[in-house]
């Protein structure tokens, strides 16, 4: 399991705990396992697999932003993109408050049985900083400033769009332009929506970095007291153990 990372090893661990009819028998049979605090460890499977859900969710947005498009006419790509962004702002903002609730909570809960408590509250204060600073972006994205009624503004697909409204004028008044300057501003339409959709790309890229060190750092961090609060151990030390067995 070592290339498993912090939050999957804990998803895995608790499912072992909590359906250990899902597992191969012979395998359940060699784990050895405590007898858990069945109620806080389901709210907190609950909360943790929802940090699952939507961090993998956010992971996604660079293959949509880079892939996920209709082939129809009637949705032009500035517009699907668009939707995408929209798409993408609310769904980081669901994951930071699913992290947020998740520290709330066991920031409760383990400071009831730490032993290290002071050192829980300081590590925890260091990622509600970290939290803050890595959703920075996000927040400033969606200020009033950046919003015209409801409508999220990207300067590129504000640019994509215009040309391609330029466009249909032609098609409603023939003759308004020229082939030659139709085809100049179906160009620039093309080239607008290329630079936004490649912002966003590296954009989803960087996050995605950031996010899954952030995540790594959270379940990494709080690791031993998540495992004292909920009265389970890491199936890694019995996979450990039992590779020794059998070398023996």
């Amino acid at each position: 399991m070592t290339h498993f990372k912090p939050l999957n090893r804990l998803l895995f661990d608790m499912s072992v705990y909590l359906k250990p009819e899902l597992f191969n028998k012979e395998w359940i049979d060699n784990v050895k396992i405590d007898k858990p605090n069945i109620l806080m460890l389901n709210r907190y499977n609950e909360l943790v697999s929802a940090i699952n859900w939507s961090f993998n969710k956010v992971l996604k947005y660079k293959l949509y932003f880079e892939e996920f498009y209709p082939n129809s006419i009637n949705i032009p790509e500035y517009e699907a993109l668009e939707y995408h962004i929209h798409s993408y702002l609310e769904d980081l903002t669901i994951l930071k408050n699913k992290i947020e609730v998740f520290l709330n909570s066991l920031k409760t809960d383990i400071s009831k049985v730490a032993d290290n408590k002071k050192e829980v509250v300081v590590h925890y204060k260091t990622l509600v900083v970290r939290i803050n600073k890595i959703f920075k972006g996000v927040k400033e994205s969606r200020d009033p400033h950046h919003h015209k009624g409801w409508k999220f503004l990207d300067a590129d697909i504000v640019d994509a769009e215009g040309m391609s409204m330029m466009t249909k004028f032609n098609e409603l008044i023939p003759g308004t332009f020229g082939s030659e300057r139709i085809e100049q501003m179906n160009k620039k339409a093309q080239d607008a929506f290329k630079l936004a959709k490649t912002k966003r790309i590296a954009l989803a890229i960087e996050n995605n970095r950031n996010i899954s060190d952030l995540i790594d750092e959270l379940f990494s961090g709080l690791r031993q007291n998540i495992y004292k609060l909920l009265n389970i151990k890491p199936m890694e030390e019995f996979l450990a153990k039992k590779s020794k067995d059998i070398i023996k």
